[in-house]
């Protein structure tokens, strides 16, 4: 499988030191094992992907070169990312454990042990928070304090995998201003999003703010805008912020452009990816894969036209 970093405005892309005239070719492209999770560095060219062996590896996509590769989950890495402003990332994996690590000294930091099942996905909230989020297919959803290593709650969804969760900072376009939430996707057919008064340092209340069903049959993954009331889905074979369809198959991963906020892009088995503009409600640009891989994954960088699948 391969890691792929492109540029996604104004929706062309090219292989480096490639000719201008190869369109829908990565920026940058490396050969790897398949690739089920990634994470862009906020400040740094950096990519780092969870892989199917139990690795994880950071590579420089400018360089186009290797920088970490370092491994300890028995099994597949499902979840990474990258804190915003310290030398550390998380992962999380079948082997139902998460792992802290410092990528300066390639050592790992702390390890999280609640799941009874895989670690579908992790993620770190910015500080002041010390909050790790995490969902795994034992059906819960964990906030954990990666500072003092606890599990602060733990909520129970039905009884069928999570396949998403992710932080909603300053209201998010779903909350009152200054609020924080979480949102949750599943193999129920759901969409949740939580109302979550976590102040740094305090005590923690949530409640259900929000929720959407139908139509799915499995929620793969899930995006919530950034200003606005939207969120996107991906499924089988649809991507749900109206009722438009693409792909003709699973769709994997779905996420906002990080600076242009009528657009959003979606990865498949199908082995696309697709730009839709919200507002007109069309596909604007397919990507095709050039060596027939399945696209799993898909992250964009917090400040930069770019996305990796």
């Amino acid at each position: 499988m391969r890691v792929h970093v492109s540029q996604i405005a104004p929706f062309k892309t090219m292989r480096w030191r490639a000719k201008l005239e190869r369109k829908r070719c990565p920026l940058y492209s490396t050969q790897s094992d398949k690739v089920l999770s990634l994470s862009f560095h906020p400040t740094r060219p950096w990519i780092l992907a969870g892989l199917a062996s139990g690795e994880f590896k950071i590579f420089d996509y400018l360089r186009e070169n290797l920088i970490h590769s370092l491994g300890a989950h028995e099994g597949a890495v499902l979840g990474v990312d990258f804190h915003s402003s310290e030398a550390i990332f998380v992962t999380g994996g079948e082997d139902k454990v998460i792992y802290g690590w410092n990528y300066e000294t390639k050592t790992c930091i702390f390890s999280l042990k609640r799941h009874t099942c895989a670690v579908t996905v992790v993620f770190k909230s910015p500080p002041p928070s010390p909050w790790i989020l995490s969902a795994s297919d034992d059906s819960t959803v964990c906030l954990w304090n990666w500072e003092t290593q606890t599990c602060v709650y733990a909520w129970r969804v039905g009884n069928r995998p999570m396949r998403c969760a992710s932080f909603v900072f300053g209201g998010g376009g779903l909350f009152r201003a200054g609020r924080d939430g979480m949102l949750t996707a599943a193999e129920d057919d759901a969409i949740r999003v939580l109302d979550v008064g976590c102040p740094a340092y305090g005590s923690l209340t949530v409640q259900l703010e929000r929720f959407f069903h139908g139509g799915h049959g499995t929620v793969n993954w899930a995006s919530i805008h950034r200003n606005q009331n939207l969120i996107v889905s991906g499924s089988k074979d649809q991507v749900h912020l109206w009722n438009s369809r693409g792909h003709t198959d699973d769709v994997s991963s779905v996420v906002f452009h990080p600076t242009k906020d009528d657009i959003i892009v979606s990865a498949s088995n199908d082995k696309t990816l697709r730009v839709w503009d919200t507002k007109s409600r069309a596909q604007l640009h397919t990507f095709h894969s050039n060596n027939g891989d399945r696209f799993w994954s898909l992250a964009a960088h917090p400040h930069k036209s770019l996305l990796a699948a």
